[in-house]
């Protein structure tokens, strides 16, 4: 989640959540920081804040805590990463050769195989196996959502063979590794949704395929 204040002054970022200059509270719970600025907090969402609604509180070094103000919880709320970090367009989405074992990006010049497996990049999964958001996510053990996770590329169903938190990265980001349906349709923009406990990613998302 971001938080705006366009008074306040430059703040540095922390992640644990363990900073002496700045803390968010939601929920009750520390909130592991990724990016702060004069006018914004970007702050992770912990595993344990539950729904519906959680108090956020926001702490400035010695300065008074700011007043509580509610935000809603949805339990999952899967959003796919695009690569203009707008939500829209080219999904942020890596091409995996099975040949050579390197990946690269998908793009309309770079178009995944029907076939062929590809990684999407997710957030908002909801809850996951391991509860700790507070360190980056290392490769072993795999952490995995406790809900069920499916992926359709261009309206057909596309087989998931891996979903966790991606190794490396701060908590909250989903890999989900998927095969491309023989049967996809072929374009430089076909539309992409993933599904984590009934509920869909936002529209609009696309990727290329040949």
């Amino acid at each position: 989640m971001a938080l705006f204040d366009p008074t306040s002054s430059p703040i540095p970022t922390s992640l644990p959540a363990t900073g002496a200059a700045t803390s968010v509270q939601i929920g009750g719970v520390a909130a592991p920081l990724i990016f702060t600025s004069a006018t914004q907090i970007a702050a992770i969402v912990p595993y344990t804040v539950g729904g519906p609604s959680a108090a956020v509180v926001v702490t400035y070094g010695a300065q008074p805590a700011s007043l509580a103000f509610t935000v809603g919880v949805a339990q999952s709320n899967p959003g796919v990463y695009t690569i203009s970090s707008s939500g829209q367009g080219q999904a942020a989405v890596l091409n995996f050769n099975t040949v050579t074992s390197d990946y690269t990006v998908n793009s309309s010049a770079n178009a995944a195989a029907r076939g062929s497996t590809v990684v999407i990049y997710v957030t908002g999964a909801g809850p996951m196996s391991s509860l700790a958001d507070n360190s980056l996510i290392q490769a072993s053990p795999a952490i995995t959502p406790l809900a069920a996770v499916s992926v359709t590329i261009g309206g057909q169903a596309a087989t998931v063979s891996a979903a966790q938190a991606a190794p490396g990265s701060v908590p909250g980001v989903l890999q989900v590794n998927a095969v491309v349906p023989a049967n996809a349709t072929v374009g430089s923009a076909v539309p992409l949704d993933v599904n984590i406990a009934g509920v869909d990613s936002q529209a609009g998302v696309t990727m290329a395929v040949k």
